[in-house]
């Protein structure tokens, strides 16, 4: 019985092309539609906002233009995500319940948000100690 071929379709524009050269996906056949329409990101988040789609505005607080869901995005845009946007946050956490797999590089959504609490908690941490350095320095 011959297996079903998976195409993967990925999302990098055509001012990311060089992006298209990483071997990422070798099990699945790979298209990337944005760069074959020659569409820029800024072209794609043109149209999407074109039609009413602004993602919500976490792009305002993102270095570039890539989809909140993606799970190659930034570890830092992911932790704004969990910090900012429990909505979106939840929907992460809801798509991971339904796979197996990881979502950012070996770490699995609720990887991450252990390693956010544990950041969080040193920030804090951190805070508590500077201001009690200022409060012990007055007397």
């Amino acid at each position: 019985m011959e297996r079903e071929s998976i195409v993967q379709y990925i999302g990098y524009c055509s001012d990311e092309e060089k992006r298209t050269n990483k071997k990422l996906y070798s099990s699945y056949d790979v298209e990337y539609p944005l760069v074959e329409a020659n569409i820029t990101t800024a072209k794609a988040l043109e149209i999407c906002k074109s039609y009413g789609f602004d993602f919500g505005g976490v792009y305002r607080h993102h270095s570039h233009f890539n989809c909140w869901l993606c799970p190659l995005q930034r570890k830092g845009e992911l932790r704004w995500i969990f910090d900012n946007d429990k909505e979106k946050w939840d929907i992460l956490r809801d798509m991971q319940y339904q796979t197996d797999g990881s979502y950012y590089p070996n770490e699995t959504i609720f990887d991450c948000e252990k390693s956010f609490w544990k950041k969080h908690q040193k920030e804090l941490r951190d805070k508590r100690m500077e201001a009690r350095k200022k409060y012990n320095k007055r007397w």
